[in-house]
């Protein structure tokens, strides 16, 4: 690998490690975006040197950009309307008189409590949610940093050649043992989710998590196998795959920012999708 490749793979894992943490999600785009941009150029240059393609870490950098990108507009979400719903009943037990705020920037609005934020971000016919369909939605919106934190460490081990095969088999093995439990814990919310609108909205992030979990099957058999013909396949239907779930992604981020409207600051949001750096 030339510097490009060496400086990006290193940002890249250090951006991985970071976003373990919910607030280390928050920082890791500091490292995922460059690492990006540099592997990408690399990868680039070593093609035209050595006419070898290798693009499987930038689909696995691309993967925990998309991933962190979805968790961080789920979590803000949820802090969001969690801290409305608060305020409110604050508000409600303290009696406060906002006298001098105006009626625009009251946070008693019935369009911001999280049941009618949720119905805008899942696209739900029922506005707003049942109290049922909003603890169902909250929950499955747990699941998405749960999904991460259990892949990463096989993805690390991966990248990291120090790792024999079978150690990497060994941390795979429970790294998919706990996807699939987190999988298994999104249908089951997803069956007990009564609004038509929220379930066609969220059912592909439940698919294409599916098929991620599958590819990495593909992935722990080639390697059990010893059979490396077959990576580059694996690796064109990874990042496939990452795409299909980088434009559901963005979407929620951009229906997260219009549900919480003008009345919050979403410069943080502007610049998520602004930073979005194709793949």
């Amino acid at each position: 690998m030339n510097a490009k490749c060496t400086v990006g793979l290193t940002l890249g894992i250090l951006g991985i490690i970071i976003s373990l943490t919910i607030v280390g999600i928050v920082f890791s785009f500091i490292f995922l975006t460059p690492a990006i941009i540099l592997m990408h150029l690399g990868l680039k240059e070593y093609k035209k040197n050595t006419n070898k393609s290798s693009n499987f870490i930038i689909v696995i950098l691309t993967l925990s950009y998309i991933t962190n990108l979805c968790s961080l507009g789920i979590i803000i979400a949820l802090i969001v309307t969690e801290s409305i719903s608060h305020y409110r009943e604050y508000k409600k037990e303290n009696r406060i008189e906002l006298a001098q705020v105006s009626q625009k920037k009251q946070i008693t609005s019935k369009s911001k409590s999280p049941s009618h934020t949720l119905a805008i971000i899942w696209k739900a016919d029922k506005t707003p949610l049942s109290k049922n369909d909003t603890e169902i939605l909250m929950k499955i919106g747990e699941c998405s940093d749960d999904w991460n934190r259990s892949l990463t460490p096989m993805v690390l081990q991966y990248l990291d050649p120090n790792v024999t095969g079978d150690d990497w088999l060994e941390q795979s093995s429970i790294s998919m043992g706990k996807a699939r439990n987190v999988l298994l814990r999104m249908e089951t919310n997803y069956k007990l989710l009564n609004d038509k609108g929220a379930r066609e909205t969220l059912k592909p992030f439940i698919d294409v998590n599916k098929d991620l979990l599958h590819h990495y099957t593909r992935l722990q058999q080639a390697v059990i196998a010893g059979n490396s013909d077959i990576q580059p396949s694996i690796m064109k239907d990874l990042k496939d795959t990452v795409e299909i779930k980088n434009i559901h992604g963005l979407n929620i981020v951009k229906r997260t920012k219009a549900a919480l409207g003008n009345e919050y600051p979403n410069a943080y949001l502007d610049d998520l999708l602004k930073s979005y750096v194709p793949m």
